[in-house]
């Protein structure tokens, strides 16, 4: 409870220094629609002369797109001053002002940012989800959308567990802002149904293994949704099947999302030891 009151008082800190200048702020918010918007219409043309996407038609990328907007929303909200650590913050000894208070660090490497662009994030994704909605059929009931909501809020846990197990790195090299946005940046293999690399090749295998068990950017949007979408199909990983069962996936994303999350905090402690003050 110490922390999440702590937290609100540094988040109101945050707002008010972003409503400083607010030209700023609004800009910063208009250009993340607009890129989101772009990447849509970039979505739409590369998606177009195709009926289907191993049975997934353009209303159900889209809908996938929308919905992986949501929990990526919340991380860049709530996480994104990770990128700013890993791209020198921490070369520039930033971390001696956050280790004199006696709070943890990672919580106030995150806490005091935020990002107000992941809130037109997931306002985005909701109009994707709204406008494709309509136009195809899922699952209803309490059975089939509980364990969808409670999955889509442990998913952005995914994201800031590999965020910071890769901004750690920047401990031991000073700088990771490349190894960051490298391995982040495999999540746009995600934005497609991660079944159709299956079934292409070695490589599309390897990507399709990477996005289901090393970096399950695939266990975020194309899982869920594909037991939600198609009820009653079973889900193809590569040498197996599993059962079409929502609440199924809902504990694999808790399970994956606190382990990936233990881990990667575990390894931020053991890097935080490498860290010497700039100039040392």
């Amino acid at each position: 409870m110490h922390y999440v009151k702590l937290y609100f008082r540094y988040l109101s800190m945050a707002i008010k220094s972003k409503m400083m200048y607010r030209a700023d702020w609004f800009i910063s918010l208009a250009g993340l629609v607009v890129s989101n918007l772009i990447a849509f219409f970039t979505l739409y043309l590369s998606t177009l002369p195709v009926q289907s996407l191993d049975g997934w038609t353009f209303s159900h990328i889209v809908f996938l797109q929308g919905f992986l907007l949501v929990p990526m929303g919340i991380d860049h909200a709530l996480t994104d001053k990770l990128w700013n650590y890993g791209g020198g913050l921490i070369n520039n000894g930033e971390m001696d002002r956050i280790l004199m208070k006696p709070i943890n660090p990672l919580f106030q490497m995150c806490a005091e940012y935020f990002q107000e662009g992941g809130l037109g994030e997931i306002v985005i994704g909701i109009v994707f989800m709204c406008i494709s909605g309509p136009q195809i059929s899922f699952a209803t009931g309490f059975n089939a959308i509980f364990p969808l909501i409670i999955g889509l809020l442990f998913s952005p846990l995914i994201y800031f567990a590999i965020k910071v197990f890769t901004m750690s790195i920047a401990f031991y090299n000073r700088r990771s802002i490349s190894i960051m946005s490298g391995v982040y940046n495999i999540k746009e293999y995600g934005k497609y149904p991660s079944s159709i690399y299956g079934t292409a090749g070695v490589g599309g295998k390897i990507i399709y293994s990477v996005l289901l068990f090393i970096l399950p950017f695939g266990l975020i949007g194309y899982l869920p949704l594909a037991v939600f979408m198609f009820p009653g199909k079973e889900i193809a990983l590569l040498w197996f099947s599993i059962p079409s069962s929502p609440y199924l996936i809902m504990g694999l994303i808790i399970a994956v999302s606190i382990i990936m999350v233990t881990i990667a905090i575990l390894f931020f402690k053991h890097a935080l030891k490498s860290y010497s003050s700039a100039g040392a």
